[in-house]
């Protein structure tokens, strides 16, 4: 039975060896099908799932990923992943009905089975979801109505955030989630005393660098006639103190604020979720922003997309697209949303309007050297072309926000490694001699030192001696980045922490961000991320998207979901003790 399913990936040997290495400390006799719950089990945390549901049309869904290869497998995968199971041995499972940390490598709970270490995180945030939503904020403002120029569910939105200790606010593209953000935070500062202004403490958070800098830009730009004496703006990382693997162990400091806005949502983790609900004190207010409908995070859970299905906290969603020029992509987005493969495909191949396109870069199999000839020539006006003069660092961030290629795969012929080696070869085989060259780079590694952060992009600026390949960052070279108080920051290329190049980026990076053109790729292998890889690449164009892709995967991606399965929203639901 194992065998057969490594021999069509369904489990890998990581998780082989952990069902084996479990099974072992076992005192009675297990069965085969207690080794495929339990590497199966382990696959699914691995593919970033809280917990594996027992319930067969749930347990399916999560399955469906992994069984690429042998869909023909699921039903029977679902009959022994449920009946190992019920022949658990006892040694290795707690029932968790009323135990705040079991003691035992498997949780169950219901029709629910988790590792330990998830339970653990979605208890702490049951935990403090709750203690959140009883709590009364230090500052209590008088019912005064909203703003008149704003929608009717944008002025719900800045009530919720005013009146109640926790409220969450969701939309899609250009519904104006910052907006009203900045709204609220007008509304609270103008609803208080002078002296109380001054001791009113308000936190912008996002996960990634780019949606910080992104929701701080945008606040400044909606609120440069206000004075907000204590304003902090910070990623989650920095803010929560994140700085390794072992760091989330340790205890969260506590966000010292009356007001604190955490936008993108969707991309926070298990992890960073209980701790943030950890740092949040009680007498603050906290409001969630973010689009449910984006990708997961990479790592494990869909939180935010649960407490906005569970509907058991104020809860505003903006429908209204403040942006008409993006009729044609949001509509697009819509039929995404939905599900409805047949429209998707319908619009996506009429391409005859100017927001939609479709490219033709020959992307399938066997036709790797005639796609790596193509695209080259496709976007060469799109990038820093290199040049015999220095580089003009407001030139290239204008630049930056106005063209990205995304794909959805991070390996193979199609994918974003191998992308942007073709292009940065392009590059360099066009430099002059002695001439210099600007690469696109994105930050992937915390650096508090530099204060560089994951998702910060920016330049590698690199003079090209003859005769010299760009293998190494060489002490003359040195990176550009914006900076909100000096326009730009120059750093040695020697002092930057792990970076890569951007010319292509993968759809979860591009979360978070905004580009006026995107180019679409969608290699065969990207239905496994589900209809939200498309939803997320499309909503980051705010004029136009071209795509590249075969009918079928588009469809196929359509037809799928990626949302991380996890026990929150019924645990909520029936106030299960933690």
């Amino acid at each position: 039975m194992m065998d057969q399913l490594s021999a069509v990936d369904i489990i890998s040997p990581i998780d082989r060896l952990f069902a084996e290495r479990l099974l072992a400390r076992s005192n009675t006799d297990d069965t085969p099908t207690s080794a495929v719950f339990i590497a199966l089990l382990m696959a699914l945390s691995r593919g970033g799932h809280v917990c594996l549901p027992l319930d067969r049309e749930q347990l399916a869904a999560a399955l469906a990923p992994l069984c690429i290869k042998a869909p023909q497998l699921i039903s029977d995968l679902v009959t022994w992943t449920i009946e190992g199971a019920l022949h658990l041995p006892k040694e290795l499972f707690a029932l968790c009905e009323d135990q705040t940390i079991p003691m035992k490598p498997i949780c169950l709970w219901g029709s629910h089975a988790y590792l330990q270490k998830n339970w653990l995180y979605e208890s702490e945030v049951l935990l403090h979801l709750q203690r959140l939503s009883v709590s009364t904020p230090d500052f209590i403002f008088s019912e005064t109505p909203a703003p008149q120029h704003l929608n009717v569910e944008q002025q719900r939105a800045v009530r919720n955030g005013m009146n109640y200790p926790l409220s969450l606010m969701t939309g899609g593209p250009g519904t104006g989630k910052t907006y009203t953000a900045a709204h609220l935070v007008r509304q609270c500062m103008m609803n208080l005393s002078p002296q109380q202004q001054s001791q009113f403490r308000v936190i912008l958070a996002a996960p990634t660098g780019k949606a910080v800098a992104h929701l701080e830009k945008n606040m400044h730009r909606f609120l440069s006639d206000l004075e907000i004496p204590h304003l902090k703006t910070g990623t989650l990382h920095a803010l929560l103190q994140v700085k390794s693997d072992r760091s989330r162990e340790d205890s969260p400091p506590a966000l010292q604020a009356d007001l604190i806005l955490v936008d993108e949502c969707s991309m926070i983790d298990a992890p960073l979720f209980a701790r943030l609900c950890q740092a949040v004190l009680n007498g603050s207010r906290l409001v969630l922003i973010g689009d449910p409908d984006q990708l997961p995070p990479i790592e494990a859970g869909s939180f935010f997309a649960d407490l906005i299905d569970a509907a058991l906290f104020p809860t505003t969603r903006l429908v209204q697209s403040l942006r008409m020029e993006q009729h044609e992509i949001l509509s697009l987005a819509s039929a995404i949303q939905q599900g409805d493969a047949a429209a998707v495909t319908t619009a996506l191949m009429q391409h005859m309007n100017r927001a939609v396109s479709k490219a033709d870069l020959q992307m399938k199999r066997g036709s790797e050297g005639k796609f790596a000839s193509l695209l080259p020539e496709f976007v060469q006006e799109k990038f820093p072309k290199a040049t015999v003069n220095q580089p003009d660092p407001q030139v290239l961030f204008a630049l930056n926000e106005q063209f990205r290629i995304l794909s959805c795969m991070r390996q193979g012929p199609f994918g974003v490694d191998a992308i942007n080696q073709i292009l940065l070869q392009q590059a360099l085989q066009s430099c002059p001699t002695d001439g210099w060259l600007a690469v696109p780079i994105m930050i992937t590694r915390n650096d508090y030192t530099m204060q560089l952060y994951n998702g910060d992009t920016g330049f590698l600026v690199k003079r090209i001696v003859s005769g010299e390949k760009l293998r190494k960052v060489g002490a003359l070279d040195y990176a550009l980045f914006p900076d909100k108080k000096q326009g730009v920051r120059i750093i040695p290329a020697l002092a930057l922490s792990a970076f890569d190049y951007a010319y292509c980026l993968s759809v979860h990076q591009s979360q978070g961000s905004e580009y006026d053109e995107i180019l679409l790729l969608v290699p065969e292998g990207s239905e496994a991320f589900g209809r939200q890889v498309l939803y997320t690449a499309i909503t980051r164009a705010r004029r136009s998207i071209t795509w590249e892709a075969q009918p079928p995967v588009i469809e196929a991606a359509v037809k799928r979901s990626s949302r991380k399965q996890s026990g929150l929203q019924l645990r909520l639901t029936q106030a299960t003790p933690v």
